[in-house]
């Protein structure tokens, strides 16, 4: 049996965390959705430079031997800088505790092997995380164009100066999708601790939906339309926290949600379950399509309500509402919400361009919400 990194490379398991359940998939979930940002953009001819900036990288590694989010996008990084050596691929890594960084620098040079391409470059500091927020518009504007995600993954609600984050993102030459962790049940379980108004500027927050805003509020800024959380509960199914995904471009959200569909085959939450063993996902298409076809109804009545009486209405309009506040993919709305609707009287497809069949590049037409079909 092989040594694992953390024996081979001597690592003091005492500087390394435990890793639950939540985690495993957490880290998996980010992992696919990176998996296809990356295939997206390093085929895009503009694009000279894909960026990944973890501000709170830990050590790179789990007592239980798993790699942490940062090393996984470091090893998708090396296949896709050999693909295209036209591009330079950055990771940026920060972690508070120096001890942290070391061990995840040892990390990558094992798993590189000496023979890390040279245009996938790696960057490392020592800050606190919001002294890093501050100081990454400099960092950011050197990376020249192209794809940036910024992973943001404090322990607690109050650890990140949230306005500080949402000061980054208002600059105009900041083009970034931000994945932000949320820690919910924290608030829940000391929703009265002072520091979590602080970290949100001050903003009064009684309640768990006021968080939500406050986050939305807060990550919905500059160049950012986009704005979707997934939740992780614990074997009660209690909400622990939420992956709050921030993006400019609806490309992206749709990259997310097929990552959501394909991790957690598209249910509400991801919830840890007793004895877990993390086996390789499998897509059942029976419980697939029975997904689909419990949240196709009420997509179809949240798009009605939002779209009522509005005339000429284009589909890219009609997606993003539907994949930003359903569970739904962009790739099941045409045969879920939109056919359907269209099938009662609901919905009249203008049929503008030539090919009926062609839904994405038509308008629609929806009737005032509770109009009796003519």
């Amino acid at each position: 049996m092989p040594l694992s990194l953390i024996d081979k490379l001597g690592i003091d398991v005492s500087k390394l965390d435990e890793k639950k359940e939540q985690t495993t998939y957490k880290i998996k979930y980010i992992a696919k959705y990176v998996e296809s940002w990356v295939l997206v953009n390093e085929n895009r001819a503009s694009v000279t430079s894909i960026n990944f900036i973890d501000c709170m990288c830990n050590a790179g590694i789990y007592k239980d031997g798993d790699l942490s989010t940062a090393v996984e996008v470091f090893k998708l990084f090396i296949q896709a800088a050999i693909k295209h050596p036209e591009i330079t691929f950055n990771l940026l890594l920060n972690d508070l505790i120096i001890e942290r960084i070391e061990i995840c620098s040892q990390i990558i040079a094992e798993i590189s092997e000496s023979h890390q391409p040279s245009n996938l470059v790696v960057s490392t500091s020592c800050q606190d995380v919001n002294d890093y927020v501050a100081g990454l518009r400099r960092k950011m504007a050197n990376l020249g164009f192209g794809a940036t995600i910024l992973y943001v993954d404090p322990y607690n609600l109050t650890t990140v100066d949230v306005k500080k984050l949402s000061d980054l993102l208002k600059h105009k030459e900041i083009y970034c999708e931000v994945l932000f962790n949320l820690d919910t049940q924290h608030f829940v379980r000391d929703k009265d601790d002072g520091r979590i108004s602080q970290c949100f500027d001050g903003l009064s927050i009684s309640t768990k939906d006021d968080l939500l805003q406050a986050t939305e509020h807060f990550l919905r800024v500059g160049a950012i339309n986009h704005v979707f959380g997934y939740k992780f509960h614990n074997m009660n199914d209690v909400e622990l926290y939420q992956i709050v995904f921030a993006t400019p471009h609806l490309r992206g959200l749709e990259k997310l949600k097929d990552a959501i569909w394909e991790v957690f085959k598209g249910k509400e939450h991801h919830r840890n379950i007793k004895g877990f063993a993390m086996q390789t996902t499998l897509w059942n298409e029976s419980e697939i399509e029975d997904r689909v076809s419990k949240y196709a109804p009420d997509a179809r009545e949240i798009v009605m309500r939002y779209f009522s009486g509005k005339s000429c209405v284009n589909y890219e309009d009609i997606e993003a509402y539907i994949i930003e506040n359903t569970m739904l993919a962009a790739n099941h709305i045409i045969q879920s919400v939109l056919k359907p609707l269209i099938k009662d009287g609901r919905v009249e497809k203008l049929n503008l361009v030539g090919n009926r069949n062609n839904y994405h590049d038509d308008k629609y037409n929806f009737q005032f919400q509770g109009a009796d079909k003519e």
